[in-house]
Parts: C-alpha cells; sequence; structure tokens
C-alpha cells in the first residue's frame, strides 16, 4: 500500500470507478471489431459521429503521394485545389444529408 505523504490532506471518499453507461442494445458486431479505436458507447440509431485520422496525410510526402494517387500528379497542388476539393466534400455531405432528412451539426 502506497501512502501519502505525512501533512497530505487525504480523501475520505475513496474514489469509485464508473461504470460505463447502459445502452439500449447490446454492443453490435462493428463496435466490438474496432472497440479498441472507439471511445465511448452509442445507444442512439439515429446518429453517427465520425472522427477520423488518416495516417497517410499527416506528412508531407504522405500527403503528396495520396494526391498523387487521386489525380496523378501534384502539378495541381495548391490552396485552390485543396480548397475546391473540401467545398466539393463538404456540398456532397450536405446534399446528401438534406435529401435523407438527416440533420447536419457542424461543431
Amino acid at each position: 500500500m502506497i501512502l501519502p505523504p505525512p501533512g497530505t490532506k487525504t480523501n475520505s471518499k475513496p474514489q469509485r470507478r464508473r461504470r460505463p453507461k447502459p445502452t439500449l442494445f447490446g454492443p453490435d458486431p462493428f463496435s466490438q471489431h474496432y472497440a479498441s479505436r472507439l471511445d465511448g458507447v452509442y445507444d442512439c440509431v439515429d446518429r453517427l459521429t465520425i472522427n477520423a485520422y488518416f495516417p497517410v496525410a499527416q506528412t508531407p510526402g504522405g500527403f503528396r503521394t495520396w494526391w498523387r494517387d487521386l489525380y496523378g500528379s501534384d502539378d495541381n497542388l495548391d490552396n485552390t485545389h485543396l480548397m475546391r476539393l473540401a467545398g466539393r466534400f463538404g456540398r456532397r455531405v450536405r446534399g446528401w444529408a438534406q435529401k435523407h432528412g438527416v440533420p447536419v451539426i457542424s461543431c
């Protein structure tokens, strides 16, 4: 047992572990497969939260490789084309969501 240094105030109440929030449904196969990479539990079937990490794009060389695979060369790799690509992606996500009645919340 490790004791605190003398003169240190201690909590009279021991810290309890929080139990995971009970969910409406049991764990689905997707959640079980990616359990080590998921943070938290979702039990609402009409919500999807995406937080993606794309390791290739985390380095300049990796990003250039991805761009060349996408466009064939990096001749058009500039701010204009990056902004255009981001705008198209955003419009497509919002268009799909509007068509299917899915609200989009930007955060």
